[in-house]
């Protein structure tokens, strides 16, 4: 006997991998002149419709919000001081219950002994923030690299604002330039519940955990970006990017979906 052609569609849907292709929602290869602000720059947002903006909590028209130090080829213009040169560039993004997101960025920042600058990548408490990321309103899930300094590890995870007290795990995996960061936010737990995970490029193309942490909170997030933390001597941010996958049950009730309209017709 025949199998019906709709119970071998429905056993196909059942049986397909529930991860969902990524979408890219914001990215930068900073591509642009170092005569130029990063402030007011767009981003390139390929794969991401309007409508699917709306749905995950970012914009078609988003532009950077960036210290005047940020420059739109991704350099950066030492502010002569550690003090001086403690500022951010970040874009509106307001993270939606049931995603996973992926932020990622590379820079080629090549540490110093006389200061300890990092650069970073993270999700941030305000909107439009260009300010010091380690203050109110800056970072709050985010992670540094420092690669080359002796005492210190080369990147570092944090939960928390304000220095190491949100420290969630240290690496010295990478100590060359450029290094990758990825920060992982996922909201499938539904509000109060998210978890984040890291991971650094190991060198070699692939990647290590970091950390991570399994209940963020009640956490504040109102833009996502990248930041400096003291005197970088100019060394350049190469990409960013943040992207989605969506609920992985989207997908399989979407080919159910199709499988029933499939059996009415017959």
């Amino acid at each position: 006997m025949k199998t019906p052609s709709f119970l071998i569609l429905s056993t196909m849907v059942l049986a397909a991998p529930t991860a969902s292709a990524s979408i890219v929602l914001y990215s930068s290869s900073f591509g642009g002149s170092s005569g130029t602000n990063l402030n007011g720059t767009a981003l390139t947002t390929s794969g991401a419709t309007g409508a699917q903006h709306a749905l995950y909590g970012t914009s078609a028209s988003a532009t950077w919000s960036a210290a005047t130090a940020f420059k739109a080829d991704g350099s950066f213009a030492d502010g002569g001081t550690d003090t001086t040169s403690r500022s951010s560039a970040t874009i509106a993004f307001t993270p939606q219950n049931g995603y996973v997101y992926q932020m990622q960025m590379t820079t080629n920042l090549a540490d110093n002994l006389t200061s300890d600058p990092f650069h970073l990548v993270g999700f941030f408490m305000a909107s439009g923030y260009t300010g010091n990321p380690n203050a109110a309103g800056g970072a709050t899930v985010w992670a540094l690299t420092r690669p080359g300094t002796p005492t210190i590890a080369d990147q570092v995870a944090h939960f928390a604002l304000a220095g190491g007290a949100g420290n969630v795990g240290q690496l010295a995996e990478d100590s060359t330039a450029p290094s990758t960061l990825r920060i992982t936010l996922d909201t499938t737990g539904g509000t109060g519940n998210w978890s984040a995970t890291y991971h650094v490029g190991n060198g070699s193309g692939g990647f290590n955990l970091l950390g991570s942490v399994a209940d963020l909170g009640a956490v504040d997030i109102e833009s996502v970006g990248i930041g400096v933390y003291n005197r970088d001597f100019a060394h350049n941010f190469q990409s960013f990017e943040l992207s989605v996958i969506p609920e992985p049950s989207t997908a399989i009730l979407g080919g159910l979906g199709f499988v029933v309209l499939l059996r009415r017709r017959r």
